[in-house]
């Protein structure tokens, strides 16, 4: 098919596809609105990006201005650390360079642990020494009051089971060097495996060492340093599995004339000492209590707190139910029942259950329980404890009583 006005016309097109087709006048009218509309879509768009830049570019400020904020008042905390805190601790101050190397740019290999305000990796310093580094890593407003408070308690101690301060190291984020070569009690009880490796004279020998460092923080220094969190992940072993308390960064001097401090509470669930995990009294029995859990848990290598029934069991009902009904031998972790003198590991048992006895008054201290321990005195007979909250009776509702003095009660109610 042919046309006069060729082969680019509107008209040819539509002859040939039969389809109706706008005219070239149309076309342009709609090109013409395209071009409308696509430039104030541009600048609608252009405004937006301008707007967008401009947040993006008072955000970065903030951000600048809170850093720079930041570090001027790490610069100052460093400054007055290193003034004030560290001569009179007798640390070796570390660069961060140093504790890098040590540990081979904090290797996941040389991973050791995780507690409530960091994480420790196992580290070699040039001269050769073992050393554990604890890298802070809890808020900003936590960090310099915990850091401050462990250098300044650990460096006043002196103590074969109690952890020494070799150094300290403060940079954006802060360091603390530590000795520590065969983690923590916490990690050979956590499987079955190391558990099993654990041998009687070794977990009798873990529990005098630490019962020595308490004696010492208790009773060897003035004034008296409260632990504040006894537990098994802050009690190191060395390569010849002797213990040493760790982990200070929670701990108080007690006040001269003064029989127990009243402070926020802090620690961890199952190693609390009732006393102070509802009214904040921290007394050396705070300590002792917790001490009584580590105990039980070291002798039996059960959880502190069981979780698999319906409602939470504290080790110390388990132990003192099993205790009550004759049964101690079932409180002696399979791995060891044929290990040691049966009489040794009762006694163990029971200074364990004596310490962690929900009522103060009753508690020894860790003096008389080291003593106690080392069979140079005599245990007392265990008192009765308080009902566990798993028991049946709390579950059942409460029977009728026919007892006179219910019926009058009730009548004047």
């Amino acid at each position: 098919m042919v046309s006069e006005l060729g082969p680019l016309d509107a008209k040819t097109s539509g002859c040939i596809l039969a389809l109706p087709l706008k005219s070239s006048a149309t076309s342009g009218k709609k090109g013409n609105h395209g071009k409308v509309v696509g430039l104030v879509l541009g600048i609608i768009g252009g405004v937006a990006a301008l707007v967008v830049a401009a947040l993006l570019f008072v955000v970065l400020c903030r951000k600048r201005k809170k850093r720079k904020h930041a570090e001027a008042s790490h610069e100052e905390f460093v400054s007055s650390f290193k003034s004030a805190v560290l001569p009179n601790s007798g640390a070796k101050w570390f660069q961060s360079g140093e504790l890098e190397k040590a540990t081979n740019g904090f290797s996941q290999r040389n991973f050791l642990g995780k507690g409530a305000y960091g994480v420790v990796y196992k580290g070699v310093l040039s001269d050769g020494s073992f050393i554990a580094v604890k890298e802070m890593h809890d808020p900003e407003s936590l960090r310099d009051e915990e850091f401050s408070n462990e250098v300044e308690i650990i460096s006043k101690i002196r103590h074969r089971n109690l952890l020494s301060l070799r150094g300290c190291c403060v940079t954006s984020d802060i360091f603390r060097g530590r000795r520590r070569s065969n983690g923590s009690l916490g990690d050979h009880l956590a499987s079955d495996h190391t558990r099993r490796q654990l041998t009687w004279p070794h977990r009798k020998n873990i529990i005098l060492d630490v019962a020595k460092g308490l004696a010492y923080l208790h009773h060897g220094i003035k004034p008296a340093i409260y632990h504040r969190d006894i537990k098994a992940n802050n009690i190191l072993l060395d390569k010849e599995m002797k213990a040493k308390v760790a982990d200070f960064g929670l701990a108080k001097q007690s006040s001269e004339g003064q029989s127990h401090l009243t402070t926020r509470v802090a620690g961890t669930h199952g190693y609390l000492a009732p006393e102070y995990a509802l009214y904040g009294q921290l007394t050396e029995k705070s300590d002792v209590y917790s001490f009584g859990v580590v105990i039980l848990e070291v002798i039996s290598g059960r959880k502190v707190i069981d979780t698999s029934s319906a409602s939470y069991l504290l080790i110390t009902d388990w132990a003192w139910m099993l205790l009550k009904s004759g049964k101690m031998e079932e409180i002696y972790d399979e791995a060891i029942r044929d290990e040691g003198a049966k009489g040794v590991m009762e006694r163990f048992v029971l200074v364990g259950m004596l310490c962690a006895h929900a009522m103060v008054a009753f508690r020894p201290t860790i003096a008389d329980a080291l003593k106690m321990l080392e069979g140079d005195i005599d245990i007392p007979k265990l008192p009765d404890r308080p009902l566990p909250l798993s028991h049946e009776s709390f579950r059942q509702p409460a029977k009728a009583s026919s007892h006179s003095g219910s019926s009058s009660v009730s009548e004047r109610s």
